[in-house]
């Protein structure tokens, strides 16, 4: 499999979703879950979680008792947001993979903060997200590459990271 795409969508106070292995083909039939959601619970699970990731200490770590609460929270997350089935599913699964397809709704959560009892989802998957809009998209208002590309590139802003460092350098040098 080349990947797996979770797609999420609110409807009201109920979350849609489906977990599809990624292809260059559209599926012809998929299955959709349903969860209902609490959205002032869900609020206050993520000021609980941007409480504790601000509360870090020297170093830019987290100590140990955050973590713990962060698990747990992350864990409440998990429960909530995600059917059944699906659990099941991203619990079996190996790294692999995964992008999030939310709505603009659901971009604000920390989805890569969604704990599985085991690993958080941004270490268990290589994670990306796909943001759905109902917004129509100008064209006008896309910028217009061109080359020579010009970027920021930020490998290793503290000094430690070596292999950071040298994949930002391979980075440069490709472009």
């Amino acid at each position: 499999s080349d990947g797996l795409v979770l797609e999420i969508h609110s409807s009201g106070n109920c979350l849609k979703m489906s977990l599809l292995e990624r292809s260059s083909t559209f599926p012809s039939l998929k299955s959709i879950n349903e969860v209902h959601v609490d959205f002032t619970y869900l609020d206050k699970l993520i000021e609980g979680i941007n409480y504790l990731l601000n509360q870090q200490e020297n170093d830019f770590f987290i100590n140990e008792n955050n973590i713990r609460e962060l698990k747990k929270l992350g864990h409440l997350l998990f429960d909530h947001l995600l059917s059944k089935n699906i659990k099941q599913k991203l619990k079996q699964q190996g790294p692999i993979e995964l992008t999030l397809n939310v709505d603009e709704r659901l971009s604000i959560l920390p989805w890569e903060i969604l704990y599985t009892g085991d690993d958080f989802l941004c270490l268990k998957f290589n994670l990306g997200r796909s943001i759905t809009t109902y917004r129509d998209l100008d064209s006008q208002r896309l910028r217009q590459l061109s080359l020579p590309l010009k970027m920021l590139i930020i490998a290793d802003p503290t000094g430690d990271l070596e292999l950071s460092y040298k994949e930002g350098l391979k980075i440069k040098d490709f472009l």
